[in-house]
């Protein structure tokens, strides 16, 4: 019995006297070599944490080896600051808890470095940095385009009365923020790095910052356009008499790459008449309660007192190639019910 425990007894023995002589290396800041005859290299990547500054204890967790069997050791030359305050204790698995001092400093601040231990061998020093802050992240939409580029920004930072939020848009100007978004126009070609900050209302510290790039290329060339529509309105009475207009209607704007931008809408109502019921055609005259209404893409009615002919600012709105544009005329030819009639063009 004795025997076929022996083997075991001396690997346990061995793999204590290895973990002993690795931490006192780390510990009199002599880099071991052992990691050079490691049979799978192991690496203990270096780590940054930024947490609120909250009088509280955080659960974290060190990055994960690529080795299947490790555990995780500090290095206590590099530590001792964390571990002699009582501020850390890292647990083998690679988590380790973090206890923010019941004193806050004006910046808190807490490194330590730790190796992966393997049956063979031990990683190089990797070193952690716990700081005080605020995770911070910035999305722009969208991030390029031809210039003038709209852009919104939005950060997923909390919102919290005690922070203070600001954005500087790389191209020379900045805002003061009253929440996480903001929108911009970059009106001149080129390359921007808008940063967004998070500061503390109490003293002006800057407690986090995220930067997100925007490309902005040569404006598209722009033409003006003007669109044509038209069409007849016909009302027809009780006693089989019939009143007519034709309707020319034209929409004035640009073209801006594959975007049309309309403004302006002008009309000219024509050709009234009146054919009665024996045949008979009379000329009618066209009154001054004429409309015009905007059905699509937008919905706008005109006010009613337009002419037989004029021009009127409709509200501006973008339409892309191959969309239609929908127009309603009303001309006045009756005094009472007057006739309509609805005129389309795809542009």
């Amino acid at each position: 019995m004795s025997r076929r425990r022996l083997p075991t007894f001396l690997s346990l023995a061995f793999v204590i006297a290895s973990f002993t002589w690795i931490t006192a290396a780390y510990s009199s800041g002599t880099p071991s070599s052992a990691a050079t005859y490691c049979k799978t290299p192991v690496v203990a990547p270096d780590a940054t944490y930024t947490v609120p500054y909250t009088y509280g204890s955080f659960r974290l967790e060190l990055p994960r080896a690529a080795a299947q069997k490790y555990h995780y050791a500090l290095v206590p030359s590099i530590s001792a600051d964390a571990i002699n305050n009582n501020l850390l204790k890292l647990y083998p698995d690679g988590k380790f808890d973090f206890h923010q001092p019941k004193v806050k400093p004006k910046q808190f601040q807490m490194t330590f470095g730790y190796i992966v231990l393997t049956d063979d061998c031990a990683s190089q020093v990797g070193h952690v940095v716990v700081t005080e802050g605020v995770q911070t992240d910035l999305t722009a939409t969208p991030t390029g385009g031809p210039a003038p580029l709209q852009v919104n920004f939005a950060s997923h930072v909390p919102n919290r009365s005690t922070y203070r939020y600001s954005i500087a848009f790389g191209d020379g100007t900045s805002q003061a923020l009253p929440s996480t978004t903001a929108t911009h126009v970059y009106r001149k070609q080129g390359t921007y790095r808008a940063t967004f900050f998070v500061t503390a209302k109490s003293n002006g510290r800057r407690l986090g910052s995220a930067s997100v790039t925007i490309t902005v290329g040569k404006p598209l060339p722009t033409a003006k356009v003007t669109k044509s529509l038209s069409c007849t309105a016909t009302y027809r009475d009780g006693l089989g008499a019939t009143i007519s207009a034709d309707v020319q209607v034209k929409l004035h704007g640009t073209l801006t790459g594959s975007t049309y931008t309309f403004t302006t809408t002008s009309w000219t109502y024509s050709k009234a008449r009146r054919v009665d019921y024996d045949g008979s055609v009379h000329p009618r005259s066209i009154g001054v309660k004429n409309q015009l209404r905007l059905k699509a893409p937008v919905k706008w009615s005109s006010p009613s007192t337009l002419g037989a002919s004029g021009e009127v600012n409709t509200p501006n709105f973008t339409i892309g190639k191959g969309k239609a544009v929908q127009v309603q005329a009303i001309p006045d030819v009756t005094g009472e019910k007057d006739p309509s009639c609805t005129a389309s063009v795809t542009v």
